[in-house]
């Protein structure tokens, strides 16, 4: 009858409301190679039955590692910044990344509207952690912007 059920209304409704905050995320990006594991693969594509995740390799391989992020991350990137889009809050408000290629000179929550610079740090060895803004969390998906060396 050419009706768009009132669900399908209210997500659509709801994804723009996350995209007016968070659009800079995803327009005129691209998917990051920043991997779980560091290797440059791509984010993980399964939960394995141990808990553990499969890195998707650009070979086509696979391999199984643990993680430091909450389960349900993706990422992508632009000149100038990589962008965490997290699923799940990390435990007690930290995230881990192993390695990050690119020296990161701000970390701003976008669900933040005063867009306050997180308390991070980044080892010689790209090693990478970043402490929440606590009662800041969009359930729909948390995204941080990693302001990159590039972007000055």
């Amino acid at each position: 009858e050419g009706e768009v059920p009132a669900p399908s209304i209210e997500r659509l409704h709801s994804l723009g409301d996350w995209i007016k905050v968070n659009g800079e995320s995803i327009r005129g990006t691209t998917a990051s190679k920043l991997a779980a594991d560091g290797d440059g693969g791509m984010v993980f594509q399964e939960i394995n039955a141990d808990g553990s995740e499969k890195t998707l390799n650009a070979d086509g391989s696979a391999k199984s590692h643990n993680v430091s992020l909450p389960r349900g991350w993706r990422s992508t990137t632009k000149p100038g910044a990589i962008y965490l889009h997290l699923f799940d809050q990390p435990e007690k408000g930290i995230v881990r990344l192993k390695s990050v290629p690119e020296k990161v000179t701000r970390v701003p929550m976008l669900a933040d509207p005063q867009h306050r610079a997180l308390d991070f740090q980044q080892q010689a060895d790209g090693s990478f952690t970043a402490t929440l803004i606590p009662g800041i969390w969009d359930a729909r998906a948390t995204v941080l912007k990693l302001e990159t060396q590039a972007a000055r």
